[in-house]
């Protein structure tokens, strides 16, 4: 009688430990999805990068009673489907397909993670995607692109990057230095599934006392073109700017004019007073400014004068420049009827320093703020305007080694990388001064929205808002009275093209506007050579034209005024613009941090910047 109830008993016990086991290895939250696709089902903290960067970040908050997480992004896009791409991703991916997916559930209640590996045309061709789901609106509240066949690795001082390699075991096949300027590796995995690169990044912690973090997508400022058409460049008139009508400019004036009674002014409220700047200086031949983008047309009419020639190219040709994306010297921004984006460098490029003579007296009709510079092509953007943080870091660090003293970035990513921020720290040791594009997404940058690099609180880095004809924030401009610090023009910007050796085209975004500031930066660097990069930034800030709808979205309430800037009085040292003091306690703290031999630390210990 005895003998069955222990049986009973026995069974009972078993079957609650092989429910357990079940529990834990997460068979019982993975869903999979019917569909040609191959789904994965394995454990969260070994199948998600979010997750396990949320998790480790609510363990250290619950240890150390910190505050809660930093508030959620909030995108408003439906979840991308798991079973094939959406049109969204079609246009950055043409042709891609999904060849591995799964849902697990999310980091808070009413989430779920969604899980891909996309095979693309990209650079590296397998990508991954992770999205948060908020179940309950049917939208998306954390999303992350990155590749899915290797990590970046900075290893610590003097570590032996085979050592590593060796304790990674049979997750990685390979080791390779991304440059000479920092110990940045590249890891090549073996496997490229979905468990792949979580259990990578998870066994970095233990095998390095530097940092592993995943290689992470960033992309250009994207806007629609408006049709080609001819006309002034309104964007280097002065602000409060009245012309008169006359004949051959009826397409800008019928497209601008603010009072349609009134046909006999343009008016312009937003330009950046270029004739004065240029009464005073117009020459700026002596700065390297380097342009981080999909290339330079550098054979353009309007821009072959005025390139970049490397004194002591390498064995691979990079008289102009560096091209990261194919990893060879031609940096050329080739056209392409399938990218719509390709001529992208080239038109910030044109705005920056499109060549004019000593008389004013342009190519074919366009001018640049400076009308003599030396423009340095760095390429790392693909098709679809899509590159990777280690190209760009790449980039990053051949403008550093080749003597640039300003840099445009005219695009972003919004993941946080301990790697990226260390290069443009290099920059800014170098004396270096970024320009950045804020963003074209309508998002306020004070709060959890943080595009970077623009976002990095570095006092070398100076990141632009888009300003329309009337003088109002564009309706597409990111902002944020912390970390965006003026406007530019940046609505029908008319600029050089890569389609032919003389083409233009018009473009809106941030993009745009952020090249303005670079070459006022080229000009102002060239009529003040001993002013260090702090001077120059001041100067520019403390001459904007102050602007009712710029309060509280831009750092200075204003807008860039060029004129103004080169007729400034020298900065004093209380002039001087630094990151607010939140910043830089955080900044101090994590560089503290960051000593490799004082303790160790982790990438996902980062990714929420609690203290922004």
């Amino acid at each position: 009688m005895k003998a069955p109830r222990s049986s009973s008993i026995f069974l009972l016990l078993l079957f609650l430990v092989l429910a357990a086991f079940a529990w834990k290895c997460g068979f019982f939250f993975c869903e999979k999805k019917k569909s040609p696709v191959a789904t994965s089902c394995a454990a969260q903290k070994n199948i998600s990068v979010i997750g396990h960067k949320y998790f480790k970040q609510s363990n250290a908050n619950q240890s150390n009673g910190s505050a809660s997480l930093q508030a959620r992004r909030t995108i408003p896009i439906v979840p991308a489907p798991l079973d094939h791409l959406s049109d969204q991703e079609l246009q950055e991916f043409p042709g891609g397909t999904v060849v591995e997916s799964a849902q697990v559930d999310g980091p808070e209640p009413g989430e779920k993670t969604r899980l891909r590996i996309l095979k693309t045309n990209f650079k590296y061709p397998l990508i991954r995607t992770e999205e948060v789901v908020d179940e309950k609106n049917n939208s998306v509240v954390i999303r992350e692109e990155m590749v899915a066949s290797h990590l970046l690795v900075t290893l610590a001082e003097g570590e032996d990057p085979q050592k590593f390699l060796k304790k990674m075991g049979s997750l990685a096949t390979s080791i390779v230095k991304v440059n000479s300027n920092a110990p940045l590796y590249r890891l090549n995995l073996l496997s490229s599934k979905l468990e792949s690169l979580p259990e990578a990044l998870e066994k970095s912690t233990s095998a390095t006392a530097g940092i592993g973090e995943p290689d992470f997508l960033s992309h250009l400022h994207k806007m629609p073109e408006k049709p080609l058409y001819k006309s002034d460049q309104w964007a280097f008139w002065p602000s409060h700017y009245f012309m008169p009508n006359y004949d051959g400019h009826s397409t800008w004036y019928q497209y601008y004019r603010p009072d349609a009674n009134d046909q006999s002014y343009y008016s312009c409220y937003s330009g950046i007073n270029a004739e004065a700047a240029w009464d005073i200086r117009t020459d700026a031949s002596s700065v390297i400014v380097a342009v981080i983008d999909t290339g330079i047309r550098y054979n353009h009419h309007d821009l072959a004068p005025n390139m970049w020639h490397n004194p002591r190219p390498s064995a691979a040709g990079d008289l102009y420049g560096w091209n990261a994306y194919d990893d060879n010297g031609d940096p050329m921004s080739v056209a392409s009827d399938l990218d719509p984006y390709s001529g992208h460098g080239t038109h910030c490029a044109g705005t920056i320093g499109a060549y004019s003579s000593e008389n004013g007296q342009t190519m074919y009709g366009v001018a640049g703020v400076a009308w003599k510079v030396q423009l340095m092509a760095c390429k790392y953007l693909g098709p679809g305007g899509d590159g990777v943080r280690s190209d760009e870091i790449t980039c990053l660090d051949y403008a550093i080694n080749h003597g640039a003293q300003i840099i445009n970035c005219s695009f972003g990513g919004y993941s946080w990388s301990y790697a990226e921020y260390e290069a443009y720290k290099r920059a800014r040791d170098h004396g270096i001064i970024v320009v950045t594009g804020a963003g074209n997404d309508t998002r306020d940058e004070s709060n959890s929205w943080l595009l970077y690099p623009g976002s990095f609180q570095l006092d070398n880095i100076v990141n632009v808002a888009a300003l329309d004809p009337w003088g109002y924030l564009a309706t597409f401009s990111n902002y944020g009275g912390d970390n965006v610090h003026l406007a530019a023009p940046g609505v029908d910007i008319f600029s050089t093209w890569n389609s032919s050796d003389d083409a233009h085209q018009r473009m809106d975004g941030t993009s745009a506007a952020a090249p303005f500031v670079t070459g006022a930066f080229a000009l102002l660097k060239a009529h003040f050579p001993k002013e260090s990069y702090r001077q120059l930034i001041a100067r520019l800030l403390h001459a904007t034209d102050k602007n009712q709808s710029l309060e509280g979205k831009t750092i200075t309430g204003g807008s860039l005024n060029i004129g103004q800037a080169l007729m400034g009085p020298t900065p004093s040292d209380r002039d001087l613009y630094t990151p607010h003091e939140s910043d830089i306690e955080w900044v101090n703290s994590m560089n503290q941090n960051l000593d490799f031999n004082k303790s160790k630390i982790e990438w996902s210990d980062y990714y929420w910047n609690i203290d922004y």
